[in-house]
């Protein structure tokens, strides 16, 4: 029997889901990682039939990854004070860091932009066994 701890500090569990014409999903995969994401899970792409055509695709490759973001970063870096647009800073002296939901936010807004897709989902994913 394996023994299963839970953290109080444990990471939320995110899923992205998405469709695209090429079945290569390495410009999601890169967006994730500059967003500091760590990849838990990867499901390999299918070639799927859509239900409408979206952009004149009837076919496209369905993917996701599952991923966590570092919530709660290490303090205390060091640099100058900055501020992220709409983010208060923690303390004087020390780097702003972004929380949780505005990683999501920038994620969503560079998928959208650089990769890409089709169409995207973004959700928290449950841990199999809670």
């Amino acid at each position: 029997m394996q023994e299963i701890s839970v953290h109080a500090d444990e990471q939320t569990l995110y899923e992205v889901t998405f469709l695209q014409v090429h079945e290569d999903p390495s410009a999601v995969r890169e967006t994730l990682l500059t967003h500091n994401a760590t990849i838990q899970e990867e499901r390999p792409m299918e070639k799927v039939h859509l239900a409408y055509p979206i952009g004149k695709q009837v076919y496209a490759f369905m993917g996701s990854f599952r991923f966590t973001v570092d919530e709660n970063p290490p303090t205390g870096r060091a640099g100058p004070p900055t501020r992220l647009a709409g983010a208060p800073a923690e303390r004087v002296g020390r780097q702003a860091v972004p929380t949780g939901r505005q990683v999501l936010a920038t994620l969503r807004a560079d998928l959208k932009l650089g990769a890409a897709p089709l169409r995207f989902l973004i959700h928290r994913a449950e841990r199999v066994g809670e």
